[in-house]
């Protein structure tokens, strides 16, 4: 599995919020430092039918800030095959996952690059 943390590219911050459609396989962070958003990964194509929630602290139950990792599973051609989406509650540590999904289509180089 190839790893990847999710950093803010405007401010270089790594504490986000988290909404998250878990029917559409839709994620999008907002960064705690200076509020920008994005959509990540191939989220952007279903994001319009997608209907997400702020997640909170399971944990915790305060929380609302999260570092964000990304996993992908790869095929044998080097394309991903799955996604995961790891998360650590900013407050308490407690790691999660909110989201995973399987990659149906080649190339995968345009998503692999939105995180």
């Amino acid at each position: 599995m190839d790893v990847k943390s999710v950093i803010c590219h405007t401010c270089g911050g790594d504490s986000f919020e988290l909404r998250v459609d878990q029917n559409e396989s839709a994620i999008q962070v907002k960064c705690t430092a200076c509020g920008t958003k994005n959509i990540l990964l191939d989220c952007g194509d279903i994001w319009a039918d997608a209907k997400p929630r702020l997640r909170k602290c399971s944990v915790c139950k305060t929380s609302k800030s999260y570092n964000i990792k990304v996993g992908f599973v790869r095929r044998e051609n080097g394309c991903v095959k799955w996604v995961y989406i790891g998360n650590r509650c900013t407050e308490c540590g407690t790691l999660g996952s909110y989201l995973d999904w399987k990659i149906d289509y080649e190339p995968t180089d345009e998503m692999e690059q939105n995180i």
